[in-house]
């Protein structure tokens, strides 16, 4: 019975049918959530309150009072900020190209959830010749204007409860955004050009999120400070920091003064 069950599985799994009906079904009620606390500790449990507790909560909400005062303070006391190649940074800034957004589609990966438009990666890669010089010129447009459609900024978000947390509380909770395949062809074509400088302007002490760097020479680094002759009689230690929610408290206006400062152009920048 076990065999015909994994066979049936294997078999109409995929396929649009019952048995992925029934799976779908019940993988949707696993995530449903049926009540959640608001600001006071009341439970809630009307879809509508849900819905407004999770948007008005700092899930969804910085907390950061940044201002561009903070950010020419900032950069005052800092004035040795890293600058790009003066050559690179015109390469940066300058108009997008056919090939790079060919290149960005053929470099996306497959099998992976689509946006709200519905439409796959394997769409465009199925496409490609036909649909890059149509996105080509919305991307260009887009930048000249510097605002993009509303296609382009729509996303479906699901709420991922954490291992081990509170279901009733909206910071148990992290968003995941499946954005439109169109918007992240453009994010990677801007990625692929900013990663050729990145190096020009990141520590080499930073080995994380950096294409051919590796986590082991910081490792090896602390253990060679570890193990080496002291200089001085101060005692040394070791401190290991995890920053809570560290992509959301990065700040659009922080990113886009070091952007700058960093030699980047309005047009890449905006």
């Amino acid at each position: 019975m076990l065999l015909q069950s994994r066979s049936n599985y294997y078999e109409y799994g995929d396929k649009g049918g019952r048995l992925l009906a029934h799976q779908l079904k019940r993988q949707a009620f696993s995530r449903l959530i049926t009540q959640i606390k608001d600001p006071l500790g009341a439970l809630l449990s009307a879809p509508s309150d849900i819905n407004v507790t999770f948007k008005t909560s700092a899930l969804y909400q910085s907390n950061s009072q940044t201002d561009n005062t903070t950010m020419d303070r900032f950069f005052f006391f800092n004035p040795d900020v890293p600058a790009i190649d003066p050559a690179m940074g015109l390469n940066l800034d300058s108009p997008l190209v056919l090939q790079e957004i060919v290149d960005a589609i053929s470099s996306m990966q497959s099998n992976k959830a689509p946006g709200p438009d519905g439409y796959p990666t394997e769409f465009f890669k199925k496409f490609s010749s036909e649909l890059a010089p149509l996105l080509l010129d919305v991307y260009s447009e887009s930048i000249k204007r510097g605002t993009l459609p509303p296609t382009l900024t729509q996303a479906s978000i699901s709420l991922l409860l954490k291992k081990d947390k509170d279901p009733t509380c909206c910071g148990s909770y992290r968003p995941l955004s499946l954005l439109n395949v169109d918007v992240k062809v453009l994010a990677k074509a801007l990625a692929t050009r900013l990663e050729a400088v990145l190096p020009d302007i990141v520590s080499k002490e930073q080995t994380g999120f950096m294409k051919g760097r590796h986590s082991f020479f910081d490792i090896r680094t602390l253990m060679n400070i570890i193990y080496s002759t002291p200089t001085s009689r101060l005692p040394e230690v070791v401190i290991s920091l995890d920053t809570e929610k560290a992509f959301d408290r990065v700040e659009w206006l922080y990113l886009f003064t070091v952007l700058k400062k960093c030699g980047s152009g309005d047009r890449f920048s905006s």
